[in-house]
């Protein structure tokens, strides 16, 4: 029976340093929102208004479905100096220094310090896409349903430009208005709290394994 104490006391000393890496690595969270409205002068991509009004915004955890939003949404974006866009179609790479500012309902907020983003603009037929994708800095977040995301975090969007919004010097673009959609994707950070109960679970488990035998 001795032996039996000894290993099962040994055994639980082990299992918590072991479980708790586990369970503070971070798995993924991804924040879908649409709605997004951008606009192109020649320079800067940057939000229609400074606080553009989202449609909806969605909370994943690993592709579960946390929660939705539908109201009191909105975007701020500014990616700067993004130049020689070709009108046939190709990528640029902005400057780094851009914001990326999701405000959600209430007081909840993500706001996001961007590095250099690649900007890829796409003619098909008769529409033309705009893509846009940075890794970004959180530079301060309070996230719905008690989530938070942790560093770095990736950002991207996806919009069709608006037809006749278009405007060029015959070699680059030099304006557009365009809608669609996007997401932010980092690693989900887990309360302490969660970690501490499994510890403490664990311990409440071990006076019963001593009993045995």
């Amino acid at each position: 029976m001795g032996t039996r104490v000894k290993f099962a006391s040994y055994a639980i000393l082990f299992l918590i340093p072991a479980l708790c890496p586990m369970q503070l690595r971070a798995d993924q969270i991804e924040i879908e929102f649409s709605g997004l409205d951008i606009q192109y002068d020649g320079g800067m991509i940057s939000t229609v208004g400074v606080d553009d009004p989202l449609s909806v915004v969605s909370f994943y955890i690993d592709g579960s479905l946390v929660g939705n939003q539908s109201v009191d949404l909105s975007a701020d974006i500014a990616i700067p100096n993004v130049t020689n866009i070709p009108v046939a179609g190709g990528s640029v790479v902005s400057d780094p220094g851009g914001v990326f500012d999701l405000d959600f309902a209430g007081a909840d907020f993500l706001d996001l310090d961007l590095g250099a983003a690649t900007v890829i603009y796409q003619p098909t037929g008769n529409f033309s896409f705009v893509f846009a994708g940075s890794t970004a800095q959180i530079a301060g977040q309070s996230l719905p349903f008690g989530l938070q995301i942790g560093d770095p975090v990736s950002v991207s969007f996806s919009t069709v430009v608006t037809p006749g919004s278009r405007t060029d010097n015959g070699l680059y673009l030099t304006g557009f208005v365009a809608n669609g959609a996007g997401e932010a994707i980092g690693g989900f950070v887990p309360e302490p709290s969660s970690v501490l109960l499994v510890m403490i679970g664990l311990l409440a488990a071990s006076p019963a394994v001593r009993r045995r035998g």
